[in-house]
């Protein structure tokens, strides 16, 4: 009876897998949709300056900061493909946040979509299929990227789009796939820099292409190698004529140390029980079993499933090369980016997320591999996981019901509804805005704003640390006190006024003592230099 059930000839059609598939996208764009429902998105400052550049964009004043003489700084640091995507959608009539909101639920159905052909594409059988697109529908890690204001919503669904065109490549090559590839590969780095990998990623597989076919396709390689450079070099060379370097980063030596590396098998962990503790961390150490249980399915697979019949063997080959290679290329290049580029970048939920979909697509085919052929062990795999993925989604209701209710981070109904705002946008159009939150500020307020840089006490001196290179500048006070007299004397006589969000202590007394309070809320202060009162409308 489980024979002929699991053998059982309709669950290789196609059409069955696309409707598991679909209503699996529809489930994945429905949560994101409740859990945004009354705050929208969340964010962080990144998610923020993604909003900030849109409105920029819209405004047609191009891709940057607002400055206060009605120009902008040119932004470098995160490249333009997302924001521009939300600027699009804007243009028809959404606001910036509801475009985000858009561009999640899109994105997340098509990654959906292009894992489960791939699934398909290996097993020839809906099980596999659906059990993979019902799991990243439900998974905490990529709900928790799709939730969010990010540009891995994006960055993931163009990946296997590029994933897709590739595979079409290795069927059929062709010139013409090839140069799609290419061009594929290339847009990735519109969306975040490190989609620079995308070319080694292609690279390689089209090298063990060649070793497998051993055909010498240099004019398909050549095509691939021209669609993947020309984007690149065109960003960095409008980024270099616009603002004057291609990136804003500098080459030094800061390798990742035991925190990084503890958040990345934390993160591994999580994906897998982190829906059942959040708020809470799954302990880092489950991250190694994890890691090790995943290398054991593929080698099980290999070995005791797919290694027995020539046809399905070349198939699984293919993905576990294509998507494997991705998977290490990816890690390998994070890892650089924090040992040469920037120190600041973590290895955590955001940066790894990436690697959850074509992980868990590897894996999975590869378990079943073994299962296909034992009709009784793939029942009882599917009902355990069947368990799994309900249980997952009654813990995903848990980890976002505050999320739903309250928002998430820098968007949460504190931040958005926070009177310092209010009190800022009312000051006049031409006072100068400083702040120690900067994203928020021009966000909120909707004005143009400059870095506030609060130094901390070190060794009994103050210090200013660069978080992308570790490098730290000594400034010339003794306390805090000092610094923020030195502050006020460099603003006096200037319209200009302090929105200092965050309320700590130390800080707090040394601008409350050299700056007049115009404003003390809950959520800040509100702070004018001496000389500025009449500017500002506050009586001497």
């Amino acid at each position: 009876m489980l024979k002929r059930l699991v053998t059982w000839k309709g669950w290789e059609s196609p059409w069955l897998a696309a409707v598991g598939v679909g209503g699996s996208a529809a489930l994945a764009a429905a949560i994101v949709r409740w859990v945004s429902a009354f705050w929208g998105l969340g964010a962080n400052s990144d998610g923020l300056a993604y909003l900030i550049l849109t409105r920029s964009l819209l405004a047609w004043k191009g891709y940057g900061y607002p400055l206060p003489d009605g120009g902008i700084k040119p932004m470098t640091h995160f490249p333009p493909g997302y924001p521009l995507t939300l600027a699009g959608l804007s243009a028809l009539g959404l606001t910036p946040e509801n475009a985000a909101l858009v561009v999640s639920m899109v994105s997340f159905a098509a990654l959906i979509g292009f894992a489960g052909w791939a699934m398909y594409r290996v097993t020839h059988h809906a099980w596999p299929v659906v059990g993979l697109a019902a799991w990243l529908a439900v998974a905490f890690g990529t709900l928790r990227i799709y939730a969010w204001v990010l540009s891995e919503t994006l960055f993931m669904a163009w990946l296997f789009f590029v994933g897709w065109a590739l595979a079409r490549w290795l069927e059929a090559p062709s010139r013409r796939r090839a140069l799609l590839v290419g061009l594929a590969a290339g847009w990735l780095v519109y969306i975040r820099w490190i989609g620079l990998v995308a070319l080694a990623w292609v690279g390689l597989v089209m090298l063990w292409a060649w070793w497998r076919r051993k055909v010498v396709a240099w004019g398909e390689a050549a095509w691939a190698l021209v669609g993947g450079v020309l984007p690149p070099l065109l960003l960095m060379g409008v980024n270099h004529l616009w603002a004057g370097a291609a990136t804003n980063r500098r080459i030094l030596w800061h390798p990742p140390g035991a925190a990084k590396w503890r958040a990345a098998l934390q993160t591994l962990a999580d994906w897998l029980g982190g829906a059942f503790v959040f708020p809470k961390a799954t302990p880092w150490g489950w991250g190694a079993l994890v890691l090790l249980g995943a290398l054991a399915a593929v080698a099980l697979g290999w070995r005791w499933g797919w290694l027995r019949e020539s046809a399905p063997r070349e198939r699984f080959q293919a993905l576990l090369v294509q998507w494997g290679a991705f998977i290490g290329v990816y890690f390998v290049a994070l890892v650089a980016a924090i040992t040469l580029a920037d120190a600041a970048t973590p290895m955590d939920w955001r940066l790894l997320a990436p690697l959850l979909p074509p992980a868990s697509l590897v894996v999975g085919a590869a378990l079943w591999g073994v299962l296909r052929s034992r009709p009784r062990a793939a029942a009882a795999a599917t009902a355990l996981w069947a368990v799994f993925l309900l249980a997952t989604l009654v813990a995903d209701h848990h980890a976002f019901f505050d999320a739903r209710w309250g928002g998430v981070a820098l968007r949460s109904f504190r931040w958005q509804q926070a009177r310092i705002w209010k009190d800022a946008r009312a000051l006049p159009p031409d006072a100068l805005l400083l702040t120690n939150e900067l994203e928020a500020t021009i966000y909120y307020t909707r004005r143009p704003a400059q870095p506030l840089v609060v130094p901390a006490a070190k060794g009994g001196r103050l210090v200013v640390v660069d978080s992308s290179t570790k490098e730290a500048r000594v400034l010339p006070y003794p306390d805090m006190e000092t610094w923020g007299r030195a502050v006020a004397e460099r603003l006096e006589g200037r319209c200009a006024a302090v929105v200092y969000v965050t309320l700590k202590a130390p800080e707090n007394r040394a601008l409350e003592d050299a700056f007049r309070l115009i404003k003390r809320e809950k959520s800040g202060l509100l702070l004018a230099p001496p000389g500025s009162e009449t500017c500002l409308g506050v009586q001497p």
